[in-house]
């Protein structure tokens, strides 16, 4: 296809060709544009689907026109499937300093930082955000609950060195690092339920490990715990405020992952008075880059949830759907690690979320609505790992963050899904 010559390509399930992406919305008007076309009508091999072909000519070529890929009602540059990731990427990045300010992402420059963990889904996101800010990143990573795709783009990059190993084995660097940021871990109880023993170790060896190298290094410490420390709080304790106490199993099949994360606040406690640490309490956190070949298997429902939604497949949710969770974009989550990473004063743990919460069905309804989705919602379906001790609900209490640096969460959730799919979207193009 020649430079002006484009190729629309949509599913006949989708009837609105022509709806707008949010993205390149202010970049095209198409019925200020002159075009002709031509239609070529076959069938796909799966029976249920018919795809159309159709090329045409823009008799207005301008600075605003680009050729466009339709597929399942979306539209993506056909030059690049990538461009709307690196759109959403930049545009995260972007928010995440606006939210910052100039004056914390000043203590970023030059700075360097140690960061286990780097290649999941929120370690690959804080390192991105760590190099756009001129910080020089050591990421450790096994890729046991990761994958080497998340930071396919840093790896040449001066700034960034990769360690593909484990925090507890690795060689930690000579050179002090001003941060240490430990975010290693596995939080995907089918995932965690088959490695309970590198679970555990990762939140307690790795942790102490870690400490002692702040320690001789004098290196600011965050800890990113999470939620689970809290387990099932009653309903009085909703919205969770950290100083609610705990109602965690130390025996069970969710234990090797909440105990190893309260033992590694025990263990910020007990070097306290040697290691200036700060520790996340991070509730569900969702964005692009929750992909669908290392994330959705680990039973994370949002992520799970959109995938079936774009293959117009049954929405599978375990129970009657009330149980409740509160999830927080990663612009706001990562905005609130970083304020809680570099600002002073800061004493004991710390909730970072979003205190929206909402039932699960309703997600899977609201997932379907944004993802324009054919799906069916089925209750009560059959869970591949145990759910012994799943929480009933899960909303953070806030006002701590508030208080100390200003944390409020800014993103709603329609928002945020229309991100996040959009990015899978593309991503499920990409593979194909």
């Amino acid at each position: 296809v020649s430079n002006n010559h484009y190729v629309l390509l949509f599913n006949c399930k989708c009837p609105k060709l022509f709806q707008t992406h949010s993205i390149l919305a202010d970049r095209y008007t198409y019925c200020k544009r002159s075009l002709l076309f031509f239609g070529i009508l076959i069938q796909c091999i799966t029976p249920l689907h018919t795809i159309i072909f159709m090329i045409y000519f823009d008799t207005e070529s301008d600075s605003e026109s680009f050729p466009f890929l339709f597929v399942d009602n979306c539209f993506i540059e056909e030059k690049n499937l990538m461009n709307i990731q690196e759109q959403i990427e930049q545009n995260i990045i972007t928010a995440i300093k606006g939210g910052l300010g100039e004056a914390l992402v000043e203590k970023l420059f030059r700075k360097k930082i140690l960061i286990s963990g780097g290649a999941g889904f929120l370690g690959s996101w804080f390192c991105k955000v760590a190099i756009a800010h001129g910080a020089e990143v050591l990421c450790v990573d096994p890729l046991v609950a990761s994958t080497k795709a998340n930071i396919k783009n840093l790896i040449e990059h001066p700034n960034f060195t990769f360690v593909n190993q484990s925090i507890e084995t690795v060689d930690l660097p000579q050179r002090p690092a001003d941060m240490v940021v430990h975010m290693a871990s596995i939080a995907s109880p089918p995932l965690y339920q088959q490695l309970p023993k590198t679970t555990y170790s990762a939140g307690v060896k790795g942790t102490e490990r870690l400490l002692e190298y702040c320690s001789n290094h004098n290196s600011t410490f965050l800890f990113t715990s999470t939620s689970e420390v809290y387990g099932n709080p009653a309903d009085d304790d909703i919205p969770t405020s950290e100083d609610c106490a705990s109602r965690v199993h130390s025996y069970g099949v969710r234990a090797c992952y909440d105990i190893s994360k309260m033992t590694g606040e025990t263990l910020c406690y007990m070097y306290k008075d040697e290691v200036d640490s700060r520790i996340a309490r991070i509730f569900n956190t969702y964005g692009p880059g929750i992909d669908t070949k290392s994330t959705s298997q680990y039973g994370r429902a949002l992520i799970k949830f959109i995938v079936q939604a774009l293959h117009n497949a049954p929405i599978t949710i375990y129970g009657t759907g009330q149980q409740t969770r509160s999830f927080c974009y990663i612009t706001d989550q990562l905005v609130g690690l970083y304020k809680l990473l570099l600002v002073d004063n800061v004493d004991g743990p710390v909730n970072i979320g979003n205190d929206n919460e909402i039932t699960i069905l309703e997600l899977a309804q609201t997932i379907k609505e944004v993802a324009q989705s054919d799906s069916e919602i089925e209750l009560d379906a059959q869970p591949a790992y145990d759910l012994t001790h799943d929480p009933n609900r899960r909303c953070p209490d806030l006002r701590k963050a508030g208080k100390i640096f200003d944390y409020t969460p800014q993103v709603p959730l329609e928002y945020g899904l229309k991100e996040t799919i959009e990015w899978t979207r593309a991503n499920e193009l990409a593979v194909v």
